[in-house]
This record gives C-alpha cells, sequence and structure tokens, in this order.
C-alpha cells in the first residue's frame, strides 16, 4: 500500500524529533560527566586552598615570634635569662640604650645636657656626682667601657669664681660610689671610666675628653647592686668659691658588661 506524502512528512518529522532528543540525552550525559570533574577539582582546589591558609597561618606566627625575639635581643632582654638588664636613673636629658641577651649587655648612655650641682668642699675643692645606672644584683663583670665628651661638652652655668672659676680644672670620670670630698676623683670614683682631665675656657670645656678601659673588673653586687655614677672634682680648690655651681655634661658613655651570677 502506498503511503501519502503527509504520512510520509510526520514520520520524518518523527524521527528528526527522535534524533534530536537522543542527541540532547547525549550531550546532557557528556555535560554531567564533565562537571562531575569540574566539582572534584573545586573540592581538590578548596582542600589545597585551606591547607595554604593553614600554612601561611603557622608562618605568620613563627614571623611574631621571630619579631618578638629580635625585639627581645635589642632591648638587652632574654626571656629565659634572669637578671638581665639594670635600672636607668630617670633623669632630664639622660637616656639609655640597651643591646645583647640574657649573658651579654652593651649599656650606652647619651647625655645631652644633663645638670649636675656642684658642692664646694671648703680646701678639698668642689664635686658633682650624677647616679646613672643600677646593675642587676649579683657579681657583675665589666668588661670594658669607654666615655667621650666633645669639645664644649662640659659647662659652668655661673663660673666668675663664685663658684667655678671661668677657667677651672677638673677631673671626670665613671665609678661605682660617689665622688668624695677630696681634690681629683680616685679608687672606686673612677673604677669603670678613668677620671680625664677637663679644661675650661670661659667656662665651657675647650678640648674634647674621652677615655677608652679595656681592663675586665668584676664587682660583688650580691648584697647590694653597684650602680654606675658620674663623678667630677676640680683638681685645685681654687678652681671653685665657696657657692654651688650647675655643670651641664653632654657626651655619651658605653659600658659592656656581663652578670656572673648572684650568691642570694
Amino acid at each position: 500500500m502506498a503511503v501519502s506524502n503527509p504520512t510520509k512528512k510526520t514520520l520524518s518529522r518523527a524521527m528528526a524529533d527522535r534524533n534530536a532528543a537522543a542527541e540532547i540525552t547525549a550531550a546532557i550525559d557528556a555535560n554531567t560527566t564533565a562537571n562531575t570533574g569540574d566539582d572534584t577539582d573545586i573540592l581538590t582546589n578548596a582542600a589545597g586552598i585551606a591547607t595554604n591558609v593553614d600554612n601561611i597561618a603557622t608562618n605568620v606566627t613563627d614571623i611574631a615570634t621571630g619579631v618578638t625575639n629580635h625585639s627581645n635581643h635589642a632591648a638587652g632582654v632574654d626571656s629565659n635569662a634572669t637578671h638581665t638588664v639594670g635600672a636607668v636613673t630617670t633623669k632630664t636629658g639622660l637616656t639609655v640604650a640597651e643591646t645583647g641577651d640574657g649573658a651579654m649587655h652593651k649599656t650606652v648612655f647619651t647625655l645631652a645636657g644633663v645638670a649636675m650641682t656642684s658642692t664646694d668642699a671648703t680646701t678639698n675643692g668642689a664635686q658633682t656626682t650624677q647616679q646613672l645606672y643600677t646593675f642587676p644584683e649579683g657579681h657583675i663583670l665589666i668588661l670594658g667601657a669607654h666615655a667621650v665628651f666633645a669639645t664644649g661638652g662640659i659647662v659652668a652655668t655661673t663660673g666668675g669664681g663664685t663658684g667655678y672659676s671661668d677657667t677651672a680644672d677638673l677631673g671626670i670620670g665613671v665609678g661605682t660610689v660617689a665622688a668624695n670630698a677630696a681634690v681629683g676623683l680616685d679608687g672606686t670614683e673612677e673604677d669603670i671610666c678613668t677620671e680625664m682631665d677637663v679644661n675650661l675656657s670661659s667656662k665651657a670645656s675647650d678640648a674634647e675628653a674621652a677615655v677608652a678601659q679595656s681592663t675586665a673588673a668584676a664587682h660583688d653586687g650580691s648584697g647590694t647592686a653597684i650602680k654606675a655614677i658620674l663623678n667630677t672634682s676640680t683638681l685645685d680648690d681654687a678652681d671653685h668659691g665657696g657657692t654651688a655651681d650647675t655643670l651641664t655634661v653632654t657626651g655619651t658613655i658605653t659600658i659592656v658588661w656581663t652578670t656572673l651570677g648572684d650568691d642570694a
């Protein structure tokens, strides 16, 4: 029996629709398979990112620890050691920088116009004294020290002979005890930085004064902590009158030291 043209057209359309449906189904299946792979990759990447974030957090913690340790060492502090640094005296114009660790220290004092009031000792000249530092309690080994005062760094405020003479000669040094009423410095008055001679001209020092002390010396501060004290004394009684005067001191003092231990 012959098939009419309308029927053939209908069958052709049906076949075409079936083929199209099969192609769509295949495309959906392929897309589903591809998406499944993408999802797996996304999950893998997410896990990798999480691991990286954890690693970054660990690195940040390590960096923070390193910064803390560096800051401690820059300040002369070691959290694993006791008696690490001393105490600087509060005084206008006096600052200190500490470097080192719990074993070895470098303490640098900067004096910027530190005022020191003189005391006339009648026939024994005139003295000034200023405590700079108190070391930790214990046996302190001072490995070396240095002091420098530039030209014009030491100035008599009043001068004129009522206090200091405008041309006074005096000694300046750093010791573990305050200057006594005696002309010049001696012994423990200068046992950190030995006495330097300073000559005033028009009330101001006329040359640089400096000293480097490289001989190590042990000091017993196990009962009472030792101190670093800046001392001055005139070299002749005529260098100072009977009225108190003020020396202003500008310079740098460096002490390298360690704590050997404490008896307590």
